[in-house]
């Protein structure tokens, strides 16, 4: 089952998915795609906010998500279909985010990185 990422009826759009318990109870090799996934969307989202778009990092990460190469084991694809995300709604949401930067993602993301 898909999780919900929508943004009807809230002033921030829909980061729930992003807040569920369930991401922190992943054990293993789960845990670990978990934690290169949240890497790669926290290392487009903070390049975004902090305006460091052109460095190798965020190039490598904006490719990563929008980039129509295979898609492996840690693609962007492959891992949002493995945690039950839809992938074209969160590319949405990050394109989104990059137009207009909203800082409670940024904190969602450091704190489920133990930041």
């Amino acid at each position: 089952m898909k999780e919900k990422l929508s943004s009807e009826n809230s002033e921030a759009p829909a980061l729930e998915w992003l807040d569920s318990e369930v991401a922190l109870q992943r054990p293993g090799a789960r845990a670990l795609l978990w934690a290169v996934f949240l890497d790669g969307i926290g290392t487009y989202c903070r390049a975004i906010a902090t305006r460091s778009t052109a460095g190798r990092e965020y190039r490598e990460a904006e490719s990563w998500i929008f980039g129509r190469r295979g898609d492996g084991l840690t693609g962007f694809t492959s891992l949002c279909d493995l945690f039950g995300l839809d992938s074209t709604k969160l590319r949405r949401e990050l394109l989104r985010f990059r137009d207009e930067p909203r800082p409670e993602l940024l904190r969602l993301l450091e704190r489920r990185n133990g930041g």
